[in-house]
């Protein structure tokens, strides 16, 4: 009978906790205060909380209330807890904080905004040694022809045209390659998943030139050496790149994935359909990377590449460092302006994708 007793007053006890968690859930989203509710029964606690009381927080005076059931007796009493309000900053706190993104932006934006002022002067006003931020005269007497200057004797026109086909090619095959492995990764089981995983995940501690050895020797024995072959083909798929889009398909509903596949979807369908419009946000971030990650590149198409006419902006920059093709500085300044802007016009084109694509491979269930 004592056994059976006992029982009796857990199961009551279990109720009462249920019931007065409810109450207090319900209290706290009515009255905006955080409710906590101890419950005694036979002797034993137990307070449940909705949400959990802050630090700091004193409870008001308690609100007894006593429930009798058959056979116990049950004391509950509900402690109110007064949350504190949430203060944003004050005014003072957001001017200091604008003021200081803007001095920040300024200092980062300075050094361009010298380079394209520099492009448009003469070598005179560069060299006469006085410091003058404008050119002189109107600005359509600034000298404009160093953008002319800088696209014939420096041969940028040609590499401009390596670097954007090598660039758009590597961006477009990468995403897509990148993409699908994080797929399979994410949301397909297959047998050494994890083992492959984590292999890939290690080829992002190796330095970049251990790999370049490697992959100089495959390139050779390919043929791709010296053709635009060499400046796509191995950068095709990435350790960051598969990591990073399999964080993002992660977060795709295995629910959404399961009604596809009743309707008979393949898994390449499912990809496509369904998991591809999904993380998009997240390929355009990823291609922003790996399009600014292949026009930069210079060592691998330093190695690669010999011929004149298959070089690209980086390799021209560098000769245009030594003054081999062009001597003058604005000239020099002007070809720098012009393999900045196609950069600046990638990121302004999906900066939105961009964010959103970042925000979603840190959003945690």
């Amino acid at each position: 009978m004592a056994g059976v007793a006992g029982a009796a007053v857990d199961l009551v006890a279990e109720e009462v906790v249920v019931a007065a968690a409810g109450v207090a859930a319900a209290a706290t989203a009515v009255v905006g205060v955080a409710a906590a509710v101890e419950v005694v029964v036979g002797g034993a606690r137990v307070v449940a909380t909705r949400p959990p009381a802050a630090a700091g927080d004193r409870p008001s005076t308690p609100r007894n209330v006593t429930w009798i059931g058959p056979g116990t007796c049950c004391s509950a009493r509900f402690l109110w807890y007064r949350v504190p309000a949430m203060r944003g900053p004050g005014p003072i706190q957001r001017a200091v904080a604008h003021l200081a993104v803007y001095a920040i932006a300024l200092s980062m934006l300075a050094p361009f905004a010298w380079m394209v002022l520099t492009s448009l002067k003469t070598d005179q006003e560069v060299l006469s040694g006085t410091a003058s931020a404008l050119p002189s005269g109107p600005p359509w007497r600034w000298r404009w022809q160093n953008y002319t200057d800088a696209l014939v004797g420096a041969r940028l026109g040609e590499y401009y045209l390596n670097s954007l086909v090598a660039a758009v090619l590597t961006t477009i095959l990468a995403g897509f390659h990148n993409a699908l492995a994080g797929f399979a990764f994410a949301k397909m089981r297959f047998r050494g998943r994890r083992v492959i995983f984590a292999v890939t995940i290690a080829t992002m501690m190796m330095p970049v030139q251990v790999c370049f050895i490697f992959a100089y020797l495959i390139a050779g024995r390919l043929g791709f050496i010296d053709n635009m072959q060499a400046l796509v083909v191995p950068f095709l798929a990435s350790g960051f790149g598969i990591f990073y889009m399999r964080q993002a398909v992660s977060l795709v509903p295995d629910s959404l994935l399961d009604a596809g596949r009743i309707d008979g979807m393949t898994d390449f369908e499912l990809f496509w359909t369904l998991v591809r419009p999904t993380v998009w946000p997240a390929i355009s971030a990823l291609a922003i990377f790996t399009f600014v990650g292949s026009w930069n590149s210079f060592f691998w198409p330093l190695i690669v590449i010999d011929s004149a006419g298959r070089k690209t902006l980086p390799l021209g920059v560098a000769e245009l460092a030594t003054g081999r093709l062009v001597l003058s500085w604005p000239t020099r300044m002007a070809a720098a302006t012009l393999i900045t802007l196609p950069l600046i016009i990638v990121f302004m084109v999906f900066q939105r994708a961009f964010v959103r694509g970042i925000a979603l491979t840190g959003v945690k269930e």
